[in-house]
């Protein structure tokens, strides 16, 4: 038999084979190789026990082939000896009645097909194993779902747990690891307790995901990569220490490790990982009160600490320049934050909703305040620094307890979100705001709604005030603006505004002052060009207007509503009359109006300009007017056109039955 053999394997070797034809001794099956020694490829005896042997037929057995014991259904014992090399994939796969087994130490290989070794996954009632020193690594899905698996004990020579090892083993307790640990190594080893890991520098993806027993853990120095949701729903891990090591740390790592209380980051982490463009490496860790950042970490990544609810100060060491979008959202209980020198940059979101914030000093570095940044926190004030150029939408949004703000001289962009910035919109107690001299301009929306604002000076740095940007401050009273211009609806129902003063304003937008109940000192400045519809509408306390000479556009319903105003100047270069629905309505509902001055030079009156202004006495309509629109003096009883002789005013009064004087008008200008 032998020499058959023998002449069979030399036949193989001839013609490339790598084994010969299956033998069987003493029950069990072999295989011989191309190197001469044999693999175990089945057991047909009656045995439940196996102590695999060394040798057959003079054969030195090197190991166990694939599928050899895959479903045996018989066997409850296996002792592999550490003259064993080689383990060849779902070598004992579901053999569901298998309880011990004894691992020799020589095994260099765990053969994968289709990229898993899956040697003993499946084996449900498999409970102890007794590893052999020399053992260097531990197969990929090696004993995945081995459910009643109980106490391990690795050897210092394993230096490899490779992925999915010990998967789902829920009994698995296990003490110390002595080298890397591949992805989803441990996942949902739900039992496990306590652990020491040595020498380290890899940690997989998921390792211990679920792990909700996990109470201690310990880090080699050796470790360089923390893996994404490594450590994601250990649920009862308390503290954790990141060793300086580390520079790698994954999306989620920490995630939902809702008792961890103590965390200490270390100063080599460069890189954070991202899942689906979210970090989230300690978020929702609803215990967590204390952390500490070693110096040398430079960047915190997005929603870092989101929900992190009980989360009370946090101090970000120097030479961190970058906290990311969302970081702290939602750390509810986080009262104090401590910039460093370094920052310049402050991410969406990053501080929103921590509703118990009440300090976080800007640092002079700081160039950028993302979107909603500080919204919905208790800030008593903010100092923008000279630094920063960048005031995100919302930023500072809905901040009930700020009562101070200084904006740098540096700010000259305020970005939107949906049409708006609303930096500090709806801080109902701010009080005061100083703007330095150097910001260019007011975002749009930016104080809206900040109802107990009492003045502002815009400094003549800036060009603008945008679109809605003190509107609804209830309190405001006075205001300053220097040059440049001002947006839709700026002021509009700022209901306690007394006094206004424009310098070298060019432009005054639709309904800048609209509402502005008790408004009554305004003096139009003689660069203004525009005067847009609706400008000054409802604002029943002004008495007398002048429009400069240099405006162009006179836009309608500019006075509606003005029931105060008394006397009216418009100037000689009105090129345009704005139109709403076809009308001007310039003086509509002003029911106080008696006198209207058009300066020599004026070309046009416009639809509806002075319409239903029933109280009106006199009007002055130069020579220079060639055209005046039919409706112009409709619904206006008892008024005097003053002009000169053979007009086209005249001819107008005359086709419209109203009464005309070459006389000199009454108010002089």
């Amino acid at each position: 038999m032998k020499k058959l053999l023998l002449t069979l394997l030399a036949l193989c070797l001839v013609l490339g084979c790598t084994a010969a034809l299956a033998e069987t001794s003493n029950g069990w099956t072999y295989s011989l190789n191309r190197d001469g020694t044999a693999t175990i490829t089945g057991y047909e005896g009656e045995g439940t026990n196996l102590v695999f042997p060394e040798t057959l037929d003079g054969y030195v057995i090197s190991g166990i082939g694939r599928d050899a014991f895959n479903g045996n259904t018989r066997i409850k014992q296996v002792t592999i000896p550490d003259s064993y090399t080689f383990l060849g994939a779902n070598a004992f796969r579901n053999c569901s009645r298998l309880q011990f087994l004894s691992l020799g130490g020589g095994i260099a290989t765990w053969e994968e097909a289709w990229g898993s070794s899956s040697t003993f996954e499946g084996c449900v009632n498999l409970f102890e194993i007794e590893f052999h020193p020399g053992l260097t690594a531990i197969g990929r899905n090696a004993f995945k779902g081995c459910t009643l698996l109980d106490t391990v004990y690795l050897p210092e020579s394993v230096t490899e747990v490779r992925a999915g090892a010990f998967e789902n083993c829920e009994l698995l307790d296990i003490a110390d690891v002595y080298g890397g640990i591949g992805d989803a190594a441990f996942r949902n080893c739900t039992y496990m307790s306590q652990l020491t890991i040595h020498n380290a520098s890899v940690i997989g993806t998921e390792a211990f995901r679920n792990c909700t027993s996990l109470q201690q853990l310990t880090l080699p120095d050796t470790l360089t990569v923390l893996g994404k949701s490594a450590l994601e729903e250990c649920s009862k891990l308390k503290s954790l220490t990141i060793p300086d090591s580390v520079y790698h740390i994954g999306a989620y790592a920490l995630y939902n490790c809702l008792q961890l209380k103590t965390l200490v980051i270390g100063s080599g982490v460069t890189e954070w990982g991202e899942s689906y463009g979210a970090a989230r490496p300690f978020a929702n860790c609803l215990a967590l009160n204390s952390v500490t950042i070693r110096p040398g970490a430079t960047k915190l990544p997005n929603r870092a600490f989101e929900n992190c609810r009980n989360l009370e100060s946090i101090i970000l060491p120097e030479g961190m320049t970058h906290l990311d979008y969302n970081l702290f959202t939602g750390c509810e209980k986080l009262s104090h934050v401590t910039l460093p020198s370094t920052l310049t940059v402050i991410g969406d979101e990053a501080f929103k909703n921590c509703a118990q914030l009440v300090r976080a000093d800007l640092p002079e570095s700081l160039v950028i305040i993302g979107r909603s940044a500080f919204e919905n926190t208790s800030l008593s004030y903010v100092i923008i620094p000279p630094s920063t150029v960048d005031l995100g939408a919302y930023c500072f949004y809905n901040c009930q307890q700020l009562t101070e703000v200084t904006l740098g001289e540096s700010v000259t962009n305020w970005p939107t979100h949906y049409s708006h910035n609303s930096a500090f919109g709806n801080c109902t107690a701010l009080k005061t705001v100083t703007v330095e001299n150097g910001v260019n301009s007011i975002g749009i929306s930016a104080f809206k709604g900040c109802t107990a604002l009492e003045s502002i000076v815009i400094p003549s740095s800036s060009v603008a005030v945008g679109d809605y940007a003190f509107n609804g401050c209830t309190s405001l009273k006075e205001a300053t603006i220097y040059r440049g211009t001002i947006g839709i609806d700026a002021f509009r129902d700022c209901t306690s505004l007394e006094s206004v003063t424009l310098r070298k304003v060019t432009y005054l937008g639709p309904g800048c002052f609209k509402g502005c109940t008790v408004l009554t000192g305004v003096v139009l400045p003689r660069t203004l060009v525009t005067l847009h519809n609706h400008a000054f509408e409802n604002c029943p306390a002004i008495t007398e207007m002048v429009i400069p000479d240099s405006t162009t556009f006179l836009g309608a319903y500019v006075f509606s509503g003005c029931t105060s105003l008394r006397t009216l100047y418009v100037g000689n270069n009105i090129s345009e009359w704005g139109s709403y629905y076809g009308n001007n309505w310039l003086c509509c509902g002003c029911t106080a109006l008696e006198y209207v001055y058009f300066s020599d030079g004026l070309t046009h009156v416009g639809q509806d300009a002075l319409r239903g202004c029933s109280r009106l006495i006199g009007v002055y309509i130069p020579a220079s007017v060639s055209s005046i629109d039919g409706n112009a003096f409709r619904d206006v009883p008892g008024c005097t056109i003053y002009g000169e002789s053979g007009s086209i005013a005249e001819s107008y009064a005359n086709q419209k039955g109203i009464a005309f004087t070459t006389g000199a008008f009454p108010i002089e200008y």
